[in-house]
């Protein structure tokens, strides 16, 4: 199937709306749903696929990159698994950042060396 950069773009699952696998790629996007290491709120979590959302809205022109359109860009699907990890250790991070904000000893805290030990 060819892409017409003048059409709206086709929610197809990838970037862009563009027809390039994942073999094909010259570039290759790899999203990551985590935010739960954040010392400042949760959020950038949803930024993969707001991303992947908004790309379906881009215009391809560009003064100086003849048919950027025909980029081989791909964008691998978005991991459910690690947005549930990220979701699951998101609470007990703002816990534990929480704890050093107000002067916590990690030393003397076992439950915040756990978290850190899954952290890594």
């Amino acid at each position: 199937m060819s892409f017409d950069p003048n059409d709206v773009g086709v929610n197809n699952g990838n970037i862009f709306g563009f027809h390039t696998t994942e073999n094909e790629a010259e570039v290759l996007l790899i999203p990551v749903p985590w935010d739960s290491t954040a010392s400042y709120g949760q959020g950038t979590s949803a930024g993969p696929k707001a991303i992947l959302e908004a790309s379906l809205q881009l215009d391809f022109f560009h003064p100086e990159v003849e048919n950027a359109w025909d980029t081989k860009v791909f964008m691998t699907p978005i991991s459910e698994d690690w947005k549930n990890i990220n979701d699951k250790l998101a609470e007990r991070t703002a816990k534990y950042i929480h704890f050093l904000e107000n002067g916590g000893n990690l030393k003397e805290n076992k439950e915040h060396q756990e978290t850190i030990r899954k952290l890594q």
